[in-house]
Formats: C-alpha cells, structure tokens, sequence
C-alpha cells in the first residue's frame, strides 16, 4: 500500500529521488513539508547535504474536498504536474529564478501519481527571515520588486494564468517562493 494515513509511501518518494540523483547520493530522510494542499511537499535529506523537494500529486495527497474542487472554468482547480511544469516554463522564460526541476515521472509505478523532484533551495523563507533580521529580509524584498513586476506584466489570454507552449492554462505563480531568498 503506497497511500497511509493521506500521504504517499515515503519509500516511493525515496525511490523517485535515487533515480533523480542517479548515483549522485544517497537518500537518508523524508520530511514532510508545510503547505502543499493540493499537493504533498517532501523534503529529501541526501547524504553529503544535496537535499532535493519532491511534489507528489495524486488523490491521498489533494486536501480539498472533492465537492469543492471545480474542473472547468475560470476558477478551475490549479492542480497537477502539467500546471506546475507549465508555470516553470512561464516563470524561466520570463526570467523569474525558480528552482531546477530535475526529475520528472509521470503515474508513478507504486502509488500511481505523478512527482516531480526539484533542487531544493537552502536557507530561510522570507517570513522568519524577517522575524529573526529585519535588516536582511528587506534586502531580500526590495530584490522581490522587479521580480513581482515581471510577473505581474505576464499576460493570458483567460483568467488566472497564462498558458504555456502547449495551450494548457498554467498559473503563473506559486511553489517558486519557498526559494525565495535565494533572489
């Protein structure tokens, strides 16, 4: 069984990872991240400190109640792989720093959902980065300006996103800011 308690077998989630590293270390924790309501967040502790963030999407990881998840339209749910690969895609080519997708696998043989393993960004997020010095967060917001007006200037041609090369409406913001301070 790959789903327990809601959330996806950490030995798949490890798996995924060894075959994105590909040799290049060794898996040797899976902590489960903060946020990530449509979608499990699992940091990856490598040995030798190149950790990795896996997403995985798939129903047990989806916290929205199904009644409240609306498929089309305007306000369609902004969930899955191609959304997230879509808006990277966005994000990158508007010169937006986002951090590495470096692997991707679709239906995964165990679970069967989709994961995308991504470099993960060290260092603080920019809430408690401004709570434990000021000083320095707001170095890190006034850099966060010409970001904000970059993507605020990305234009769709609907509602909530743009849409990437393939069509498909992607949002255009999102999982890029857990790097932010990283700018």
């Amino acid at each position: 069984m790959c789903a327990v308690g809601g959330r996806t077998d950490p030995g798949a989630i490890v798996a995924v990872a060894a075959r994105a590293l590909g040799g290049r270390g060794r898996a040797v924790g899976v902590e489960r991240l903060r946020g990530g309501t449509r979608k499990g967040v699992y940091r990856v502790r490598v040995e030798g400190g190149r950790d990795v963030v896996v997403y995985v999407w798939g129903r047990a990881e989806h916290r929205w109640p199904e009644a409240a998840v609306e498929r089309e339209g305007p306000f369609a749910d902004p969930d899955g792989l191609d959304l997230f690969l879509g808006a990277a895609r966005v994000l990158e080519g508007a010169g937006v720093r986002v951090p590495a997708v470096e692997w991707v696998e679709r239906d995964h043989p165990g679970p069967g959902v989709d994961m995308a393993v991504v470099e993960d960004v060290p260092g603080p997020d920019l809430e408690g980065l401004l709570a434990r010095d000021r000083r320095a967060g707001m170095r890190v917001v006034e850099r966060l300006g010409p970001v904000l007006e970059t993507m605020a200037s990305l234009r769709g041609s609907g509602w909530g996103g743009s849409r990437g090369r393939s069509g498909v409406r992607v949002p255009v913001s999102g999982w890029f800011w857990s790097g932010l301070c990283a700018i």
